[in-house]
This record gives structure tokens, sequence and C-alpha cells, in this order.
């Protein structure tokens, strides 16, 4: 082979090697730009059925919050109404849990007053931290 004809044919398949990659480059980023599209599509997908399942939830407690079953409840509850033919009975709490209720008050206080009486003035700690006890 000649000289010219290398120089031709290596210029030819250098035009074509430069021909692919320049048509290989734009469906590359195409590529690219549909896979992003396709996620943010996912992902929107997936918000847009959480919203619609917190909107079935508060469409069930706002249906729930209009029957008369929760007026009455919250009528007790909050305002102490009753019915007018409905009597209130109060169960109270028997001796021995009393007791015990009332040990561990004294011992939660005491626990306390014992945290209180070690507690030391923040300032005091601090110049203790860097000088010790001069």
């Amino acid at each position: 082979m000649s000289r010219t004809n290398l120089i031709f044919s290596t210029g030819i398949f250098v035009g074509v090697l430069a021909l692919i990659v320049l048509l290989f480059i734009p469906s590359f980023n195409e590529y690219n730009r549909n896979q992003k599209i396709n996620k943010e599509i996912e992902k929107l997908s997936k918000q847009a059925e959480q919203l619609k399942e917190n909107n079935a939830h508060l469409s069930e407690k706002i249906e729930y919050f209009k029957t008369e079953a929760y007026k009455e409840r919250i009528a007790k509850e909050r305002l102490n109404m009753q019915k007018q033919d409905e009597q209130i009975v109060s169960v109270k709490q028997s001796v021995s849990a009393i007791i015990d209720d009332v040990e561990n008050n004294n011992d939660n206080k005491e626990d306390l007053k014992m945290k209180t009486e070690n507690k030391e003035a923040n300032y005091k700690k601090w110049f203790s931290y860097f000088f010790g006890n001069l």
C-alpha cells in the first residue's frame, strides 16, 4: 500500500470513528435523561400513593368525628356531661394500691433530695475542673 492510501484509509477510519462517537454522545445523553425522568416519575408516584393513603385516613377520621358516638364521648370526657338517665360510678383504688403509690412517692422524694444535696454550682464545678482544689 502506498503512503497516500494509508493516510487516506486512516483518515476515513478516524472520520468514521468520530462520526460514531458524535452519534453516540446524544444517544447516551438522552438515555441518561430518560433514566432520571423515570426515577423522578417513580418517586412522584410513590409520593402520590402516600398522599392518597393519608387522605383516605384523614377522610375516615373526619367521618368518625362527625358521628354521634364521638360527639357523646367528647362531651363526657371534656365537658363532664352525662345523659339524663345515666348514672356515673367511680371506682376507687384499693388501700394497698394507695399505700404502694405513697411508698413510691417517698422513694422518689428521697432520690430527688439526694440529687439536690450533691448538686454543686456549675461555676464551682468548672473552677475545680480547670484549677483543681486550690
